[in-house]
């Protein structure tokens, strides 16, 4: 009996243009080892895309995050951080339009609620 597995695929968008000359050659070992060290994910460079896929369990995902950000602060030093690897914390809080209620503030403006937070994209995929 086989049975499915929900893994998660999570795109780390970087421009094209940012990727160094090289950087694969380093980037590509890095990756997989570091994937390895974090229950067997698969986690690859693709620069003709830029981008970098982490697939693998959604809770790995998140506990690669902290050494994918350093990876990219130190290989793509021009590059700002992907949201996809922002910290809640150090997200910008996501304003939607006209349907979100606003705060008003001590000045009588009003403001979005600083309980928005943007979130990392998933898909999930189902696996044999």
């Amino acid at each position: 009996v086989l049975l499915a597995m929900a893994d998660v695929e999570l795109i780390i968008a970087i421009e094209k243009d940012l990727w160094p000359k090289g950087v694969v050659r380093i980037l590509g070992p890095l990756l997989r080892s570091l994937g390895d060290k974090h229950g067997h994910m698969i986690i690859a460079p693709n620069p003709a895309r830029g981008h970098i896929t982490v697939k693998g369990d959604k809770k790995k995902i998140e506990a690669v995050k902290p050494e994918l950000r350093a990876i990219v602060q130190e290989h793509f030093p021009e590059a700002e951080m992907p949201d996809e690897l922002m910290d809640d914390c150090q997200k910008e809080p996501e304003i939607s339009s006209g349907s979100a209620p606003t705060e008003a503030s001590a000045d009588g403006t009003e403001s979005a609620p600083s309980n928005q937070i943007a979130s990392a994209t998933y898909s999930s995929r189902d696996v044999l």
